[in-house]
């Protein structure tokens, strides 16, 4: 995988702007730029950040040679962003986002199926929150 502490934080970062990866981690763009060009390395409360926002390990951001596990590897800024704004989202929408993810299946009641309520699902997450748009079916009238 990566061969720096600096590379496997850049990993961690993927496509999130700095300055965004910064205001999540606590921390200023500088230092960001420090970890990432090898010139510093993050501070215990820094990589227990990176480990609550993340996913990642402390042990693999320094050492780089533990082999995580399938359900332990870093997330992706997308997966992070998505997982924040379920955290903070009411409890409602949280379901609701879960029913869509399984199919229309309760997370409360496994096996109890929701009433169909569209043919399309459409969502988005970005900075300022997640979004699902449910369509009606695409029959047309006679």
């Amino acid at each position: 995988m990566s061969d720096s502490v600096g590379s496997r934080i850049a990993h961690v970062r993927g496509e999130m702007k700095i300055g965004a990866f910064a205001d999540r981690l606590g921390v200023n763009r500088k230092t960001i730029t420090r970890w990432e060009a090898n010139d510093a390395l993050p501070d215990g409360s820094s990589l227990m950040t990176l480990h609550t926002q993340f996913g990642t390990s402390p042990s693999w951001v320094l050492l780089g040679d533990i082999s995580p596990e399938p359900w332990a590897s870093p997330l992706t800024a997308e997966e992070a962003l998505l997982l924040a704004r379920y955290r903070e989202s009411p409890s409602a929408l949280r379901d609701a986002a879960l029913r869509v993810l399984l199919g229309g299946t309760s997370p409360q009641a496994p096996g109890r199926k929701f009433k169909e309520v569209g043919q399309y699902i459409e969502g988005s997450v970005d900075q300022t929150g997640l979004t699902l748009n449910v369509g009606g079916s695409s029959r047309r009238k006679k």
